[in-house]
């Protein structure tokens, strides 16, 4: 198996871990592949779309990684995951976000909590071992705000 990038590596284990974790879940993960499955490089937000599309039954979820941390994850990531989830809202009755990273910078959560309030988008933040434990201990994928 060829190596994989840090940032490649956290999107392919994402959508293996959400698929393995629930099988009956539509996920489509927009990272462009090899000819053989294996991703070769992120998701580049291409068409507004996110990293990973899950599709529960009427819900949607919108998975969005990152490696990024820091201010740099602040200026990088929230507005684009925002452009990104309203986009996919279009295409589901309920539709909210997680976004995962090694950790969650404090302003990063300021701008989530800005989303929600002006634009009523339900962006759930999450370090990477947050997310392990919520797909450990949940029946479902989709949580409501």
């Amino acid at each position: 198996m060829r190596y994989l990038s840090n940032p490649v590596r956290l999107e392919f284990l994402t959508t293996l871990a959400v698929k393995s974790k629930f099988p009956n879940i539509k996920v489509i993960p927009n990272y462009p592949i090899d000819d053989e499955g294996l991703p070769t490089s992120t998701a580049g937000g291409v068409e507004n779309k996110g990293d990973i599309e899950c599709y529960e039954n009427v819900n949607g979820v919108l998975i969005e990684v990152t490696m990024s941390e820091g201010r740099t994850q602040t200026m990088m990531e929230v507005w684009p995951i925002t452009r990104h989830l309203e986009e996919f809202g279009k295409q589901t009755k309920n539709s909210m976000c997680y976004f995962i990273a090694p950790s969650i910078f404090r302003d990063s959560v300021r701008q989530i909590k800005f989303v929600k309030k002006e634009d009523n988008l339900f962006i759930s933040p999450k370090t990477i071992e947050e997310f392990l434990e919520h797909l450990d201990s949940s029946d479902v994928l989709y949580t409501s705000a």
